[in-house]
């Protein structure tokens, strides 16, 4: 399970059960009839709806030394067709525990129950993707997942799964992107904030837009008082990025590289200038090393104020333009161990490194 962690003001949880995370709707937007009108046709159509409860042992029961003490979470999934047309279902990977592998993952659609087995899972992304006997899903209705990268602040959206165990629709509105920047080295993009009301059991389940598409994965909220608050949702962009690697089963693993970045137009002039050596603003835009983190040898070449123009790895090659598109070429495409190389440019001179 996770912790809830504070920062200063702030109380974070996860949608565990026994964990606090209720959230009370967060708009003044009067309830208008046509969001009434979507509810109740998600609530229509979502038996994709997976009730998710781990079972875990963990040390002895204090009170029967005989017996292991078991640690109990509920959470929700999401049953929908992977690329082949097989039957998944999507959750977050802390539904399923701090060790995963020794956990009994039991999953409920309707009246009918069973085991269920994890396919693979990404602990960075908070994602994993589970399967169950076919028996199960008989007459389930998958979900249908809007994988693009088009989301936008002040979309409506629609929060449904299991809170505290009972099924239950909510709605709210996206209200930023990008906007996780806490103490969790995930990266910000994976993420949509919103201010629909979710609650404990809520994790795993999914964000709707108008057209009842999932366009993304309840994860955690923010909240002051542990009653309203920001949500965060990993999206069903990213899910859709991870998916062939998650099917190859196991763990995700992902580069991590020893240093940060950021695009020139968001450097300080004190920044650009004490590293450079140049007079302020840029001549370039483009994506600048911010903070270099490791001393390793591998690190040591690379300097605050580089700029980054391209990363190759193995046959994949990627032409540095945004922060962004460089997080994500890293995040998604390049697998640990494989080598490759980084062209910077200091000054006026192109320099490659080996990785």
């Amino acid at each position: 399970m996770r912790f809830a962690r504070i920062f200063a003001l702030f109380i974070v949880t996860t949608f565990f059960t026994g964990t606090l995370a209720g959230c009370t709707a967060a708009t003044n937007e009067p309830f208008t009839a046509d969001a009434g009108a979507i509810m109740r046709q998600i609530a229509l159509e979502n038996n994709y709806l997976a009730r998710i409860h781990t079972l875990q042992p963990t040390s002895r029961n204090p009170r029967n030394p005989n017996q292991p003490a078991i640690n109990e979470a509920i959470g929700t999934g999401i049953l929908f067709r992977n690329t082949d047309g097989e039957l998944r279902i999507a959750t977050v990977n802390h539904v399923l525990g701090p060790t995963p592998d020794t956990a009994t993952i039991w999953v409920t659609f309707g009246s009918g129950f069973g085991k269920a087995e994890i396919v693979g899972r990404d602990p960075a992304a908070d994602l994993a993707l589970l399967k169950v006997p076919a028996w199960l899903t008989e007459g389930v209705e998958p979900a249908r997942f809007n994988f693009s990268n088009d989301l936008q602040v002040g979309d409506t959206v629609f929060a449904t799964g299991f809170p505290f165990g009972m099924e239950n629709t909510t709605f709210g509105f996206i209200t930023a992107l990008k906007e996780r920047e806490l103490e969790d080295p995930f990266p910000q993009w994976l993420y949509v904030t919103t201010q629909a009301p979710v609650n404990s059991g809520n994790s795993g389940g999914p964000l709707l837009n108008r057209n009842r598409e999932v366009v993304a994965i309840n994860e955690s909220i923010i909240s002051t008082t542990a009653g309203s608050g920001m949500a965060f949702s990993v999206t069903a962009y990213a899910l859709g990025r991870l998916l062939p690697r998650l099917e190859r089963g196991g763990v995700v693993e992902h580069v991590q590289l020893d240093f940060s970045v950021r695009e020139t137009r968001d450097v300080s002039p004190i920044f650009y200038e004490y590293y450079t050596g140049k007079n302020y603003p840029p001549p370039e835009e483009g994506v600048m090393v911010y903070e270099v983190f490791a001393t390793t040898s591998r690190a040591s070449f690379v300097r605050p104020g580089d700029l980054v123009k391209e990363i190759r790895f193995g046959e994949k090659v990627h032409v540095v333009t945004t922060r962004q598109a460089f997080e994500e070429f890293i995040f998604f495409e390049v697998s640990p161990n494989t080598r490759g190389e980084l062209v910077l440019k200091r000054g006026s001179e192109l320099l490659i490194f080996q990785l």
